[in-house]
């Protein structure tokens, strides 16, 4: 489930690991009609628009549809989204179908609905839409995070290196660091969609994104880097489109993975707690979705860690006002506050571990009824669990 930065009750939904699609807040997917226009007539038995939090604005790619009556309709790129009136009520608690990252969903009506009236499920890639010039693609980067326009993407070089904008002052670009390259364009390019050439001061020719100009970084050395973000004024990454990620949390780079998750105050590691299997894969072995299934994240719920566990693993409390965005839900807690979540596993600090320790990284408990007096753990938790990092 990935939802947008910014709108309240839109999210994308991650599946089989590489596929990510539009969904509400309760993670029933988003249609769209392929011929274009509005759902009209018997159409509307069957299908219900996405209907629109009073306090929602439109931005970037999200638009706002007034309806007749008096309510307002998403839409992406333009596309008025609807979700099946036959899947599951808004009242409904979220529960993620039972399949795996190797294994496409088909419940739902994932795969039943697919075509019927004309209706397309939404699904998120900026390559669909994008116009791109030949050595310029679009890939997923986990720290960017979300999807970046990056140079010389190719079969055997999916992620290609990453693309930043400049959006800054004339000054400040003519004081950006030697690291910083322009996207070379060649003498016989011409504007494609977004992109347009520029000439640069020294002859030479630049490509730039919706006016703002494509710069590469040296300092991006490994594949997934995006070590020039914040590196100088008036440069971020050519995000299509950002994944969203709580203000109390930020993603660092490590090599765990191609990143871990810190609390943004303190710096500490952020865990989740997981069930043991015989079959465990390591996060950097894992397909796109990285940590394990979100089903079992929301199975375990809050149950796995009592009041005693809580003060060795310190619950990553969300402030008053957050909204559940993207892989991030919210649990609400027997004190009354409310706990982040990531994919639906409820995440955690570890008390006496300094920042950027990852000493409670794989922190085991197994227990099996061996007919001495212990007792195995209740069913829902497997043959134990573990504590691991999360990773983007």
């Amino acid at each position: 489930m990935v939802r947008t930065s910014t709108e309240q009750g839109i999210n994308d939904r991650a599946q089989g690991g590489q596929m990510v699609g539009l969904a509400d807040s309760t993670g029933r997917p988003f249609y769209y009609l392929a011929s274009g226009g509005q759902c009209a007539a018997d159409c509307l038995t069957r299908w219900r628009p996405a209907i629109a939090d009073p306090r929602a604005t439109a931005t970037g790619d999200f638009s706002l549809l007034s309806l007749d009556d008096g309510k307002r309709q998403w839409a992406f790129r333009g596309k008025a989204l609807y979700v099946s009136a036959s899947g599951p009520s808004l009242s409904d608690p979220l529960r993620l179908p039972d399949w795996n990252m190797l294994d496409p969903p088909s419940t739902l009506g994932l795969q039943l609905t697919e075509g019927e009236d004309g209706m397309k499920l939404t699904i998120v890639d900026p390559n669909l839409w994008t116009r791109a010039p030949f050595n310029i693609g679009v890939a997923e980067y986990r720290l960017a995070p979300g999807h970046l326009l990056a140079l010389g993407v190719s079969g055997s070089n999916p992620m290609g290196r990453p693309l930043y904008l400049f959006s800054g002052a004339p000054q400040q670009e003519q004081a950006l660091p030697a690291m910083f390259k322009p996207a070379p364009a060649p003498g016989l390019a011409v504007t494609i969609g977004d992109f347009t050439v520029r000439e640069r001061a020294d002859s030479s020719r630049q490509w730039a994104y919706r006016g703002a100009p494509l710069y590469t970084c040296d300092c991006d050395v490994s594949v997934g880097d995006v070590n020039g973000a914040g590196a100088a004024p008036g440069i971020s990454p050519a995000l299509l489109f950002r994944y969203f990620v709580p203000a109390e949390v930020t993603i660092v780079k490590d090599n765990l993975s191609v990143g871990r998750m810190v609390q943004a105050k303190t710096g500490k590691t952020l865990y989740f707690r997981d069930r043991l299997e015989d079959d465990y894969i390591p996060d950097h072995a894992r397909p796109g979705l990285g940590t394990n299934d979100p089903k079992v994240g929301a199975l375990l719920g809050l149950s796995h860690c009592s009041q005693r566990c809580e003060k060795e693993w310190l619950p990553l409390l969300a402030s008053k006002d957050a909204q559940p965005q993207g892989f991030w839900s919210l649990y609400e807690r027997p004190d009354g506050k409310r706990q982040w979540a990531y994919k639906n596993y409820a995440i955690y600090t570890h008390a006496d571990e300094a920042p950027g320790s990852l000493d409670g990284n794989e922190t085991y408990l197994v227990q099996f009824a061996d007919g001495h007096g212990n007792d195995a753990l209740p069913k829902e938790f497997g043959m134990g669990l573990n504590w691991r990092a999360v990773v983007p």
